[in-house]
């Protein structure tokens, strides 16, 4: 009926939405940059600013996990980003009469060259580096030279502290330095700023944590390194979803096994369009009706995805704005014993592979009673485990 109506672009978009149920919910209007879809402020922030301050960066996550004050943080992102107020970026503005800088008279003064690259702050440097790196840090650019010195592993021979702690506390001191010297004329001597900088990093070595993630609530096997089978009795239903990069067009695929570890049977099917979590909620949905059409009553349902289990265990999943979520908690409360579960991903590789069988051609559930050639190796190394 829909290739009637419709293109093959718009029924992928069409297969991947649930149909409406007449008992259900009336539809509401939901925020999509939440894993709750409510509206919360700093998503909507994160959302405009994410294509400039994108946190998926790994810089991003080598600043902001930083053991350093709060404001070193920031200033290292600023500086990053070219955003901190030098002397070019003031004349850009038409904040300042030229560009150049103040203390050298020579040069635009750009943040690298504030930071590193002017003879009023060169020769300081100097003092403090180790021999072994001299030589590529006055070689790079902005970027490659703050990753690869926020980065470093190694202690700094005399001062007995990571490098890392010591190249923030000289960056922020050089940079509160050239700002006294141009706008309270207070030049105090080198050894006075090298012996500060030694005790600021001094200050934030075992002082100041780096801001921890989030705990995670959602029932888990968190060190789990290797598939584990289901109690006797129990059937084990691992799901996962998939999508393609390049046309967004989603899978899913599962698999069932006994306390054993053997196969008892499988699943794939296309969802058409969708996002990486709609397609894992419809891999857990399509599961549970699956394996209760199948005859399954007691059931271990693993998945990898964490936003998806945390949806279905949070307290207003029965409301929740999306309609997998409100089948998926209908179909836990039928008479069967359920639990469901957050797996690594590397104890679900069969899962993925069975998801990736689908026919992108063929909307409809295919079954498979036999295990697939290119499952059956993974399948054997879970119960090599056991």
């Amino acid at each position: 009926m829909l290739h009637r109506h419709f293109n093959a672009p718009a029924i992928a978009h069409i297969i991947g939405i649930r149909c409406p149920d007449p008992l259900d919910v009336a539809d509401r209007v939901m925020w999509r940059w939440t894993s709750q879809h409510t509206f919360v402020l700093k998503s909507a922030y994160m959302h405009l600013a994410s294509s400039h301050w994108p946190p998926r960066q790994t810089i991003w996550k080598l600043i902001w996990r930083m053991a350093i004050p709060q404001r070193l943080r920031l200033f290292l992102w600023l500086a990053y980003q070219h955003k901190i107020m030098t002397n070019a970026t003031r004349y850009c503005r038409n904040l300042a009469p030229s560009p150049i800088c103040p203390l050298c008279g020579n040069l635009p003064e750009s943040v690298l060259h504030t930071l590193r690259d002017c003879v009023d702050v060169r020769h300081l440097w100097s003092q403090i580096l180790p021999d072994a790196v001299q030589r590529p840090f006055f070689g790079s650019n902005l970027h490659n030279w703050l990753s690869c010195n926020l980065s470093a592993t190694f202690i700094h021979p005399t001062v007995g502290l990571p490098w890392p702690l010591i190249f923030s506390a000289f960056v922020w001191q050089m940079w509160k330095r050239r700002n006294d010297i141009v706008f309270n004329n207070d030049r105090q001597s080198d050894h006075s700023y090298c012996a500060r900088i030694i005790a600021w990093a001094r200050s934030f070595h075992g002082s100041i944590s780096a801001p921890s993630a989030a705990r995670d609530t959602a029932p888990s096997f968190a060190n789990q390194v290797s598939w584990k089978a289901p109690e006797q009795g129990w059937v084990c239903l691992n799901v996962d979803g998939a999508v393609s990069l390049q046309s967004g067009f989603g899978a899913i695929g599962g698999l069932a096994r006994d306390s054993l570890g053997d196969w008892l049977v499988g699943f794939s099917k296309p969802v058409g369009h969708s996002d990486a979590l709609q397609t894992e909620l419809w891999a857990i949905y399509t599961g549970l009706k699956f394996a209760w059409e199948s005859g399954f009553r007691h059931l271990l349902v693993q998945s990898d995805c964490r936003q998806a289990i945390d949806l279905i265990y949070s307290n207003a999943a029965s409301s929740s704005m999306l309609s997998l979520v409100r089948d998926i908690t209908r179909l836990r409360r039928m008479d069967w014993e359920i639990n469901i579960i957050w797996v690594p991903r590397d104890t679900n590789r069969a899962a993925d592979i069975m998801a990736k069988l689908a026919d992108t051609s063929d909307f409809s559930l295919r079954v498979f009673t036999d295990a697939p050639p290119e499952v059956v190796s993974f399948i054997e190394l879970d119960k090599s485990r056991l």
